[in-house]
């Protein structure tokens, strides 16, 4: 995905469906969003948990946390599970940066 512009997009070579499928044939559980935060492709993000998930596989969003309420609350309903990586320990980084 950061190289988008140069390679095509990833939902150009592989669809939701075909990822899901893929993930279920390699016996794997789960299909996590890493490198890029999922909420940055958002659609294609929830797209893919939600094929996975009729194949009885989890999504895992990897995410630095940063999303408005509203989109927010409609991102998680189609995750697994999450992984929310912490850049500092104070609130006061939150609030400069």
């Amino acid at each position: 995905m950061s190289n988008s512009r140069a390679l095509g997009t990833l939902a150009d070579a592989a669809s939701p469906e075909q990822i899901a499928e893929a993930a279920s044939r390699l016996g794997c559980q789960s299909v996590a969003f890493t490198y890029n935060d999922p909420v940055i492709f958002m659609e294609y993000s929830t797209d893919v948990a939600d094929a996975c998930r009729e194949r009885s596989l989890k999504a895992v969003a990897v995410t630095a946390g940063y999303m408005n309420a509203g989109p927010r609350a409609e991102f998680y309903r189609h995750m697994g599970a999450a992984n929310v990586d912490l850049k500092a320990f104070s609130g006061d980084f939150y609030d400069r940066i």
